[in-house]
């Protein structure tokens, strides 16, 4: 067989739902906090600006994230 003759066919998988239990834990614990009024306070200042700064800017959730992403 010559590769000329040889065909490639490229599906795409069916998405998955994956959901990770630590993420589910982690916000039952902050609506915990959120509803009882613990561990709550003021977000910095330059931080409430930057947010701002960013709300107009156009955002597309199909682009990826690159490089490091410190939370």
């Amino acid at each position: 067989m010559k590769p000329q003759d040889l065909q490639m066919v490229t599906t795409r998988g069916d998405e998955v739902f994956h959901e990770n239990p630590a993420i589910g834990s982690f916000l039952a614990l902050l609506e915990n906090d959120i509803s009882s009024g613990k561990h709550l306070g003021n977000l910095p200042y330059d931080l409430v600006q930057a947010m701002f700064a960013t709300l107009t800017q156009a955002v597309d959730p199909a682009i990826g994230v690159e490089g490091d992403v410190a939370l």
